[in-house]
């Protein structure tokens, strides 16, 4: 019996990050500085309610604007827990003219304010240069409960070759400013395979500032399992550390002194899988051809012009009807370990040969299983019909 299924999904293939989140622009045109809640759906609770204040700061990218992105999902994690969350915009065209100084300056100075309205424990927390931004802050006042910076630095200088900066001093000064921490407690998260910081290896240089500064500290380098500049939004940086920065960050405890170790899980899996997975054998009505699918198979990406080559795939056939099915689609990190790893369910219909979701969705994906049940054949193809990825599915996942 051939078996051919189509899956509609609401897959983002080549990213599978979390969903891009807007923010409106500078009040007014010579507005420098502005702040926005971090999440519409996690208003700010005051200070009489959350647990505390997280500033969070973007990074820089030229002279673009930045203020639209979204903090990682880590934060989110924050804001559920209690936290409340703000961003602190910062306008493109005024980057250069306010610089380093500047920024870290109103940084403080929202940290002071905040602690006037009645916030007892605010975070500095930001990613890049947002990141650097927060250090720096942090070495100018104790007045914070954490600083948890994400890929700082300057990397902009690294990336241009002409700059007089050498890469060494942009390691050196980041190790500085970790060693005048004045705070009580400091994440600093640096992965490998850094495209803004290449050709080095910075974590030793500041483990070696972490141990000079008071604050117990946390630190993230090159020997975890993800890479990459954007390493801390990938769904595995917030799924396998965010309860232990969340607990390093809860001023109701104590961190373990001088350094809390936040372990990624061992082994590593090759996708993250929901944790309510539930697989049900399929009934006597589920014809047999369909019925041996249950369970879970995997593979790899063939496509050698996108940026998912040999990436890891995975399909969970959960719940297999006579005329339904509910499956999961999973994606990896990618041989580089620097894309997000993402998991979506589908609910599809079965009829005719074919197994479909009735939903408008973004991608379409086609499993045709071997003749003898021993393989599947996976294909993904855009909307528009401009991408294309295929790979043979096995049995087993993780």
């Amino acid at each position: 019996m051939f078996l051919g299924f189509v899956l509609l999904g609401a897959t983002a293939l080549a990213l599978g990050t979390a969903s891009a989140q807007t923010y409106d622009g500078p009040p007014t045109g010579s507005t420098r500085y502005w702040t926005v809640p971090a999440y519409p759906d996690y208003p700010p609770r005051g200070p009489g309610e959350a647990i505390g204040l997280v500033l969070w700061s973007h990074g820089l990218s030229g002279d673009r604007p930045q203020y639209h992105t979204p903090p990682p999902a880590l934060m989110r994690q924050f804001a559920r827990a209690g936290w409340d969350v703000i961003k602190i915009q910062r306008n493109n065209l005024f980057e250069v003219s306010l610089g380093y100084d500047r920024h870290a300056d109103d940084a403080v100075e929202r940290l002071e304010e905040a602690r006037g309205r009645g916030y007892r424990h605010v975070i500095l927390a930001g990613q890049s240069y947002g990141g650097a931004i927060s250090l720096e802050a942090g070495a100018r006042t104790d007045r914070h409960l954490a600083v948890l910076a994400f890929a700082p630095g300057h990397g902009s200088d690294a990336r241009n070759a002409s700059h007089a900066r050498r890469h060494d001093n942009l390691t050196g000064t980041l190790a500085d400013v970790t060693a005048k921490q004045r705070g009580p407690r400091v994440l600093i998260s640096i992965a490998d395979g850094d495209s803004l910081h290449p050709h080095e290896v910075r974590g030793p240089a500041i483990r070696a500032a972490l141990a000079r500064q008071p604050g117990a500290y946390v630190l993230l380098d090159e020997t975890m399992p993800i890479k990459g500049h954007a390493h801390a939004y990938t769904n595995q940086y917030a799924e396998w550390f965010g309860r232990c920065i969340l607990d390093f960050a809860n001023p109701a405890r104590q961190p373990k002194r001088p350094e809390t170790v936040c372990s990624p899980p061992n082994p590593i899996p090759s996708v993250m899988l929901p944790k309510n997975m539930s697989v049900v054998e399929p009934g006597a009505d589920v014809p047999a051809a369909l019925a041996r699918l249950t369970g879970a198979w995997s593979g790899k990406f063939s496509n050698d012009r996108y940026v998912d080559q040999d990436r890891e795939v995975c399909v969970v056939f959960e719940r297999l009807g006579a005329a339904t099915a509910d499956i999961i689609y999973a994606l990896g990190a990618g041989p580089h370990r620097e894309l997000s790893m993402g998991t979506w369910r589908h609910k599809a219909n079965f009829a005719n040969g074919r197994l479909s979701s009735e939903a408008e969705q973004a991608v379409s994906i086609s499993l045709i299983p071997s003749a003898d049940g021993s393989a599947i054949d996976l294909t993904v193809l855009s909307r528009n019909r401009q991408n294309k990825y295929t790979a043979r599915l096995s049995r087993g996942c993780n």
